[in-house]
């Protein structure tokens, strides 16, 4: 059997780290995505099962590719983790009487 392959975006840091070291340390093959790709290789040279695949997430055609790039190198994504944030600032009005 092979080994079962997650995908999580916004790895880098935080709770999205914390699951790819996880994954990582129970054996999954761990696809990581985010910005910041120095921090994608500060993980992957740490743990051999990882893996980085730089990534803005707020780039739809982008998010094609590398989804396409993760199932060319792994054959099957099993779980995918989105440990995202997008801020969207809306301005909201109120007239009072």
């Amino acid at each position: 059997m092979s080994k079962k392959t997650i995908w999580i975006t916004g790895g880098s840091t935080g709770i999205g780290k914390a699951v790819a070291i996880k994954f990582a340390n129970k054996g999954w093959n761990v696809a990581v995505s985010a910005r910041r790709e120095e921090l994608l290789n500060e993980l992957s040279n740490t743990y051999e099962n990882i893996f980085g695949f730089p990534l803005d997430v707020t780039d739809k055609l982008k998010c094609e590719e590398v989804f396409n790039q993760i199932k060319n190198k792994f054959q099957n994504i099993d779980i995918c983790f989105f440990s995202i944030r997008t801020l969207r600032l809306f301005m909201s009005i109120s007239i009072l009487p």
